[in-house]
């Protein structure tokens, strides 16, 4: 026997949907997939987000979305209320078959399934939903919670985050603030060479910084030669390039239009005892 289809979660129902959802399975109101589905005593369906603002109404509604009219007099004391509004458990049944994508698709989440296994991936597995910090009592999303939210190295590091400096694991507590000021201190932060942008590779840590300056000097003065002899060279055709544009700016605004050329050679008319004559020079 079937079991009763649960009811999905809120946070479930903004999924979007993948599957062409049959017409039968629309709620009646928003016209969108019927999730939780009720049906009334007169037989239209409603999802459960219109039913609970129609019951809000109930006091001023005098007919249902689809509508039916509800009540035929005033005096009529009959509320709406969900004694007429039933589960449609055939209709849940068939929407929750429907493949919808994660709710938190659009901040990158590329899963998808039926929409009965949605709140089941939204608990244990989506990496996008968000979580309560437990430090700062923020909302995160759960890929951050455990590594950016909380790494001193990181710039959206929890505020409230302490841990001990990951580059010398002698210092004392620290949180992204403190750790910053220690950073210009730290001997065993990682850097790199003084003459890297002359096309020095070596990387190590600040301690050993002098040490490698010292056993490269005839490496670092090759490489600073030849880095600015090309900066030179740069700075000489750029020069060049600045000194030719008045230049051709001038020669492209003396040359005379075609048509100014060839109505330079023609000569004014000359009328000549009732002939015209058009001379040339």
């Amino acid at each position: 026997m079937n079991q009763k289809p649960r009811e999905v979660s809120a946070k479930a129902a903004e999924a979007t949907l993948i599957d062409e959802c049959p017409e039968p399975l629309l709620c009646y109101s928003c016209k969108k997939v019927a999730i939780n589905c009720y049906q009334r005593d007169h037989g239209c369906r409603l999802c459960s987000i219109c039913l609970t603002c129609w019951l809000r109404l109930q006091d001023t509604a005098k007919s249902c979305p689809c509508g039916e009219t509800d009540r035929p007099s005033i005096s009529d004391e009959f509320l709406l209320s969900r004694t007429d509004c039933l589960p449609d458990i055939a209709a849940r049944r068939e929407v929750n078959e429907l493949k919808f994508r994660c709710p938190n698709s659009g901040c990158g989440c590329p899963y998808s399934s039926q929409l009965k296994h949605l709140d089941r991936h939204l608990t244990a597995d989506c990496n996008f939903e968000m979580r309560h910090c437990n430090l700062c009592n923020r909302e995160v999303q759960l890929h951050l919670l455990n590594s950016r939210h909380k790494d001193l190295l990181s710039e959206s590091c929890c505020e409230k985050f302490f841990a001990p400096c990951p580059h010398c694991n002698g210092s004392e507590m620290l949180n992204r603030q403190s750790f910053l000021t220690h950073l210009d201190s730290c001997q065993a932060r990682p850097v790199e060479c003084t003459y890297s942008k002359a096309g020095c590779g070596w990387s190590g840590c600040l301690d050993e910084l002098e040490q490698h300056c010292k056993d490269s000097c005839h490496l670092h003065l090759r490489l600073s030669n030849i880095f600015h002899q090309q900066e030179i060279q740069k700075l000489r055709e750029e020069l060049a390039k600045a000194k030719r544009l008045p230049e051709e700016k001038c020669a492209h605004t003396s040359l005379p239009e075609p048509n100014d050329c060839h109505n330079a050679t023609q000569v004014p008319l000359k009328r000549r005892s009732g002939v015209t004559i058009r001379a040339n020079k």
